[in-house]
Parts: C-alpha cells; sequence; structure tokens
C-alpha cells in the first residue's frame, strides 16, 4: 500500500513551515488588532498626565516628559500600523496631508541652518499624536473619549495651579507670574481653544454635565492667566456658542442672546484697562514684529530655519542693529510672522494650506451635520478653529510644545467630527 503525503508536508519538508509561518503571522495581525485601541488610549492618557503634570513617573524609575510621550504615541502608530499587515494605511485626511508638507517644508528650512531641530521633533510628533488621534476617533466612542481626555487635561492643569497657588482665584494681574505648568499666555491659549468646544457639549444630553465642568474649568484658567488674547478669543468663542445654541432653539425666555453683548463688552473693558497698564510691552511687540520681518526679507524662500533656536540665534543681534538695544527673544508673537521669518514664502504657502484645510474640513462639519447633537458639536469644533485663528495672530502656537499637541488632538477631532457628518448625510441622502 502506497501512502500519499498529506498537504501540509512536502518531500523538501517546507510547505509545513511555511504554513505555520501564515499561521503565526495571523495570530500577530488579530492581536495587534485587537490591543491597538487600548494601546492607543493608553498612550494618550500617559500624554494628557505628562501635559498636565510636566512629567509621568513609572515603576523601574522610568520618567517621561510630554514630548517623550507623544514621541512614544507616534512610534507606538507606526508600529501597530507596520504589523498589521494587512494593508490598512492610516485614516485618509487632508489636514494630515498638509501637516505633513508643512514638516517636511520645515525641515527643509533647518537643512541650511545652524538652528537646532527641538521645535521640529515636536512638530513631527504632533504629526503622529493627530493620526493616533483619527485612528483612536474612528472606532466606536474614540471621539467621545477624547474629548473627555481634553477636559481632563484642562481639570489637571487647573488643579495643579490651585494646589501650588490657592490665590489665583483672587483674579490679579501681579499673580500671572506665578503659574507652574507654563506661561500664562500658553495656558491662556489652550483654555480659549478649548472652551467652545466644551460648551457646545452643553447641548448634547449624554455628556452635558461634564460639558458644563469643562467649560467652567477652561474658562477659570483664561481668567487666571490675565491674556488679553485669551480674554478675547474667550469671550468671541463663547458668544459665538451662545448665538448658535439661540438660533438653533430660540425662546423668548431664554437668554442667550444676551450673553453675547454682554461678554465681548465686558471683554472689551477688561482687555481695555490691560492695555492701559501695557504699552510699552505693545510698543515692544511692534518693535518684534519689524526685527523678524527684516530676518525674512533677507531669507524670503525658507526663512533662517523653523523653531526658536533660529530666532535666538539671528533675533537679538538684528534688534540691537534696528532699535539700538538687544532682546533675547524666542518668537515673533504672531503666527504669519514667524512662519515667514522661520520658513519663508514656502513655509507660508505649505501654513495657508494646512489652515485652509482646516477652516475647510470645519464649515463642511457644520454644513454636514443632520442631527441636533452632530450639529452642536460641529459648530463647536469650528469656533474652536476661529479661535486658534484669531490667538494665533497675538502669539505664535507652533512653538509651544503644549499648544502644538492639543491642537492636533483638536484638528484630529474636527475632521473626525466632519466625516461622521459627511458619512451621515450621504446615508441619509441615500434612503431618500
Amino acid at each position: 500500500m502506497v501512502t500519499l503525503p498529506s498537504h501540509d508536508t512536502t518531500i523538501d519538508g517546507r510547505a509545513r513551515p511555511a504554513r505555520e509561518a501564515w499561521s503565526c503571522h495571523s495570530w500577530l495581525v488579530r492581536r495587534v488588532r485587537t490591543l491597538e485601541q487600548p494601546l492607543l488610549r493608553t498612550g494618550f492618557v500617559l500624554l494628557a498626565a505628562a501635559l498636565a503634570f510636566g512629567r509621568v513617573s513609572l515603576p523601574l524609575g522610568l520618567e517621561f516628559g510630554y514630548r517623550s510621550c507623544a514621541r512614544n504615541l507616534a512610534l507606538l502608530l507606526v508600529a501597530c500600523v507596520l504589523l498589521d499587515g494587512t494593508g490598512r494605511s492610516l485614516p485618509r485626511s487632508s489636514i494630515g496631508a498638509r501637516l505633513v508638507a508643512f514638516l517636511i517644508v520645515a525641515a527643509a528650512s533647518l537643512a541650511s541652518s545652524e538652528g537646532g531641530a527641538g521645535n521640529l521633533r515636536v512638530l513631527a510628533s504632533a504629526v503622529g499624536v493627530f493620526y493616533a488621534a483619527r485612528r483612536v476617533a474612528a472606532a466606536p466612542g474614540g471621539a467621545r473619549w477624547l474629548w473627555h481626555v481634553l477636559g481632563l487635561i484642562v481639570l489637571a492643569v487647573l488643579g495643579r495651579e490651585l494646589w501650588h497657588a490657592p490665590s489665583l482665584l483672587a483674579l490679579r494681574a501681579a499673580q500671572r507670574l506665578w503659574f507652574v505648568t507654563e506661561n500664562p499666555n500658553t495656558l491662556g491659549f489652550l483654555g480659549a481653544l478649548l472652551t467652545p468646544i466644551f460648551l457646545a457639549g452643553t447641548a448634547q444630553r449624554r455628556v452635558r454635565r461634564g460639558a458644563w465642568v469643562y467649560a467652567t474649568a477652561s474658562s477659570i484658567l483664561v481668567l487666571m492667566t490675565y491674556s488679553r488674547a485669551a480674554w478675547g478669543g474667550l469671550a468671541l468663542g463663547s458668544a459665538t456658542i451662545a448665538l448658535a445654541s439661540a438660533v438653533r432653539a430660540p425662546s423668548p425666555r431664554s437668554a442667550k442672546v444676551l450673553v453675547a453683548p454682554i461678554a465681548l463688552a465686558l471683554a472689551t473693558l477688561a482687555i481695555g484697562v490691560l492695555s492701559v497698564e501695557r504699552t510699552v510691552a505693545d510698543t515692544q511687540r511692534t518693535h518684534i514684529v519689524a526685527t523678524s520681518l527684516s530676518l525674512f526679507r533677507e531669507h524670503p524662500l525658507l526663512g533662517i530655519g523653523f523653531g526658536t533656536q533660529s530666532l535666538e540665534r539671528s533675533f537679538p543681534q538684528r534688534h540691537l542693529e534696528i532699535h539700538g538695544e538687544s532682546l533675547f527673544l524666542f518668537h515673533s508673537h504672531n503666527l504669519v510672522v514667524d512662519v515667514l521669518a522661520g520658513t519663508g514664502v514656502v513655509g507660508f504657502a505649505a501654513a495657508l494650506a494646512l489652515l485652509l484645510a482646516i477652516a475647510r474640513s470645519a464649515a463642511q462639519g457644520v454644513r454636514d451635520a443632520r442631527s441636533r447633537a452632530g450639529r452642536s458639536e460641529a459648530i463647536g469644533y469650528a469656533v474652536a478653529v476661529g479661535v486658534y485663528l484669531l490667538l494665533a495672530m497675538a502669539d505664535n502656537p507652533l512653538y509651544h510644545g503644549r499648544t502644538v499637541l492639543v491642537t492636533a488632538i483638536v484638528w484630529a477631532l474636527t475632521e473626525s467630527a466632519q466625516m461622521h457628518s459627511s458619512t451621515s448625510a450621504a446615508h441619509k441622502s441615500s434612503s431618500t
């Protein structure tokens, strides 16, 4: 009797190892798919803790700062994509593609510069954080989970500041230098950026209580910073959300319509009072802008190099030449001016394309939203984009590490909300 070879063996014995290798590969792919979301969410939790407290301590004496956490989260995403092995790529994203394009231009600006690459590394990590946030938001409940992460960051920062100096609640301008987490202008920027997103959540019954808690905390944080730009952004953002809410649900008994003029009037008065006390600083800002633009005119194509270290190397001497005094500064207090000085017209074109993609995504999310909750969410992100552009005229969010990373999450959620609205609109159109 002749015994035929089984299907999983051959004369040279190569079929069985191949089958075993394929089985191992399939098992690895299944494990990666199962563990990807828990691992990414754990990475975001660690990042949130580092953003709020500066460093995260782990067993065995390990410590991570927020920049290391962001980099590790980006590397984790890359590992998940590579180990998946099923051809699934990163989420399609017009914002992400333009963010990568700006990163490439920023790197090119440093190729012939002696400036350091610290800010470039943070920007590269932000690209990874953006795509990781898009990946998490694509999972069921992921977008809402990230929204809560942003709220917990604000609560943690506020709690840390009040733990160190409870008297900050007295709202005195002299105490704005007492912050321990970050520069008060940076914290004011973050609070003003996130408040519209939280206020929009108050229209959704499932998260209404948490939304009010987050919005209150972020508003208090902004007020404590005594940042005029942040106060203006908080007032405009809150007023816009209130008006949008009043238009969606008009009621003669509603006081929402009154919030807008009252908030704007109070903000204008407060900003005017503070401006009287800071005329010297305002004059100095005009000198700063003029100095940075003079550097741009000498390097119009790719600028002097992306990042604060490039400005630190060139700015003090140029300010001395033009204004007769040296000034050590790491940014120009204006996004457009810093982009021009650091990356030239090429970088400006890339940054403009990025901002237009973000604005287009936010507007489309509002236009395509069909449900009340979806429309409120989309309006919140659209207002946050407007606040970002407003505040960018008085500060440079590209050179503040915490701001860059939090903004990357906000942009990811903005695009995720737009994709969800567009998908829902397409389904409803096809069903009718």
